[in-house]
């Protein structure tokens, strides 16, 4: 499974994947990947407790995934979209968000998938900013025939 940190920016449909993924093939060998992804636009609100955190964003697939977080809690909440995009909310958000997809990579999940990670932050109701990260997926054998 590849990891990889782009730049923001507009996606381009996988070739025959049905998904959405960034365009451009990865850099040459020692240099860093350079490509735009997909920019999801989060939307935060309180929970059902003024200590919850509510993050979402609508998706071009019709979902309206949501990931909560409680104030000052160890984790982060998650969701994972329809198709394939995920989201982590919480002060380890980036962490959680790898181990979550090395966890699924092990269990036999997300066979022949890579996914650009983001980060991103929002304001909560109680004037923190907690992070955001997300991964979008692409089909590993589309973006090693892009190169």
């Amino acid at each position: 499974m590849s990891f990889e940190v782009g730049h923001y920016g507009v996606g381009t449909p996988a070739r025959g994947s049905g998904r959405s993924h960034p365009s451009g093939g990865p850099g040459e060998a020692g240099n860093p990947v350079e490509r735009e992804i997909m920019k999801l636009k989060f939307k935060a609100k309180k929970g059902e407790s003024a200590d919850q955190l509510v993050v979402s964003y609508s998706c071009d697939c019709g979902c309206k995934p949501e990931a909560r977080y409680e104030r000052n809690a160890d984790e982060g909440g998650h969701e994972h979209c329809c198709c394939g995009k995920v989201h982590f909310a919480g002060p380890r958000a980036e962490q959680e968000l790898r181990d979550y997809l090395g966890d699924r990579r092990k269990n036999g999940q997300d066979e022949g998938l890579g996914f650009d990670l983001s980060l991103d932050a929002v304001k909560a109701p109680w004037g923190e900013t907690v992070p955001v990260a997300y991964a979008l997926p692409y089909a590993e054998a589309d973006r090693a025939g892009a190169g």
